[in-house]
């Protein structure tokens, strides 16, 4: 990729299912250059649109991540075994002591145990897993974006914060009603030209002072979940107090909200194709433009999924690619990670409960970059007690689509 096709998918990652008109609009280029240029990689395979769930929200699972160890010789082979399976979402090659990375989303905790000590033990050259179970997400993959473009460009692209599944035109963007809703991260900041890495957002007046100034906590992602509106350790606000703490009646998490059988009907063909027009959910599913619009509206602004633009950071520059496994003291555990979720160069970032706190998996240009980001960012933060780091050397699955080197193929059926 050139450095205009970077910025383009880059801005097709702020929001995917833009029309190619707004794009062109904010990146200041002709609308057939930029329908052309992303026709032809999407064509090429090397972007693919789609959407992913919020597995906790919508009720599809409970996700973990395993580290296996294999027998010398047998890694294509097991990687290749777990990217078939249909409840992996990414299995990358690794360094390190583990040969394999693998997020898996587990229908229940039942199913999960099952999985663990029968299916992937059963798996020819396994010789030892490591599972973290996934307990809260800070930023998910959907959420970012290559650093290609500057404030201006991605607010152009960002919806405005009260729109609704029947907003009209406004100045700027607009909800486009074949299309469906703008839906994209906040943006970033410029790059700062002495580490060359981008910045985070800059610390308000009650940022922890260990945290630097890439670490601020305004740009945290808010996933709706109850710690947010509930003091830690209590339940969500208007739980009935005979509910199970933390729970609401029948056991359901009070941010478990689950789809409808028409919902899952939606959500399966924007998963098939996030750019997917309204006018053709209605055909498909033989129901009228208004109920498709308002229920597939409704999905993306309750976020129960999220469109997403996949492409190998390789493509994008970012060559370098690393997961990094934190131990945090637990009284740090939510600050470090809504301030490292906020920097631009983290893809991923997530509470887990096992042998390491929190994951984080980052892209950076080169391994300079990856030092510079260990030291300068990572290294700033008291509460982090150890770090583990595993470069991804091969993605054999990213967002349940397959890989074929930096090629994105179908969605595992």
């Amino acid at each position: 990729m050139d450095v205009l096709d970077r910025r383009l998918v880059s801005a097709l990652q702020v929001n995917p299912r833009a029309a190619w008109g707004e794009i062109a609009r904010a990146v200041g280029e002709h609308e057939r250059t930029v329908a052309r240029r992303l026709q032809r990689l999407i064509a090429d395979g090397a972007v693919r649109v789609t959407a992913i769930y919020d597995d906790l929200r919508s009720g599809h699972g409970r996700p973990v991540h395993l580290h296996v160890q294999v027998r010398p010789g047998t890694a294509a082979a097991v990687a290749e075994a777990l990217a078939s399976r249909p409840d992996t979402r990414s299995v990358y090659s690794l360094t390190g002591v583990a040969d394999i990375g693998c997020e898996l989303v587990s229908p229940s905790r039942e199913a999960l145990h099952d999985i663990l000590t029968a299916q992937v033990a059963a798996i020819d050259g396994v010789q030892q897993t490591r599972t973290q179970v996934v307990l809260h997400t800070f930023r998910t993959v959907a959420e970012w974006h290559a650093p290609y473009l500057d404030e201006r460009e991605i607010a152009e692209l960002r919806p405005a914060p009260h729109d609704g599944p029947q907003a009209g035109p406004r100045t700027g963007p607009h909800v486009d009603p074949h299309t469906g809703l703008h839906a994209g991260p906040r943006p970033d900041p410029h790059v700062d030209p002495h580490t060359g890495l981008h910045a985070g957002p800059r610390p308000g007046p009650h940022a922890d002072p260990h945290a630097g100034p890439q670490a601020g906590p305004h740009a945290a992602p808010h996933d709706g979940s109850p710690e947010d509106a509930a003091p830690e350790g209590g339940p969500a606000s208007g739980s009935p107090p005979s509910a199970p703490d933390g729970y609401l009646p029948g056991g359901v998490p009070p941010d478990e909200e689950g789809l409808s059988p028409l919902e899952q009907e939606i959500a399966d063909l924007l998963v098939a194709d996030g750019r997917i027009a309204f006018t053709a959910i209605a055909e498909r599913l033989g129901i009228s433009l208004p109920t498709a619009r308002r229920r597939a509206a409704s999905l993306l602004e309750r976020r129960l999924l999220l469109p997403r633009a996949e492409v190998e950071p390789a493509l994008l520059g970012l060559e370098a690619e690393a997961q990094l496994w934190l131990k945090v003291r637990p009284q740090g555990l939510d600050h470090v990670g809504r301030t490292l979720s906020a920097h631009p160069h983290v893809r991923y970032c997530a509470a887990t409960a096992g042998t390491h706190s929190l994951i984080v998996q980052v892209a950076v240009a080169h391994e300079a970059a990856l030092y510079r980001f260990l030291t300068g960012v990572v290294g700033l933060y008291d509460e982090v007690t150890d770090i583990d780091v595993t470069l991804i050397t091969r993605a054999h699955k990213r967002g349940h689509l397959r890989k074929s080197g930096l090629r994105t193929l179908e969605r595992t059926p």
